[in-house]
């Protein structure tokens, strides 16, 4: 053989090699990405679920509330506007 085809037979398989080489790289950063994607998602649905969780322990526990003990400029509160005799009302309203 001549020196020519020599060195192009060795370049073809230096080529073969380096393609090889990288599909083997690319499939391990696909399956890396892959798994960390999962992950992330995961722990997203799981910090959604506990935040959903949260929000319906509090919605049960707003709907145990009747709606007289709940005060409009304080829903979180107890009514104390409707639960006190209508004398100490009208006082506090002036209108005695």
């Amino acid at each position: 053989m001549n020196p020519h085809q020599n060195s192009l037979d060795r370049l073809w398989k230096e080529y073969d090699w380096r393609v090889h080489f990288a599909k083997g790289k690319c499939n391990q950063l696909s399956g890396t990405l892959r798994e960390r994607l999962m992950q992330d998602i995961m722990n997203k649905r799981s910090h959604h679920m506990r935040e959903n969780e949260q929000l319906d322990i509090a919605g049960t526990n707003a709907l145990l509330l009747h709606l007289n003990q709940v005060c409009i400029t304080n829903p979180a509160r107890p009514g104390w506007y409707w639960q006190q005799p209508q004398d100490q009302v009208l006082l506090k309203l002036g209108e005695v």
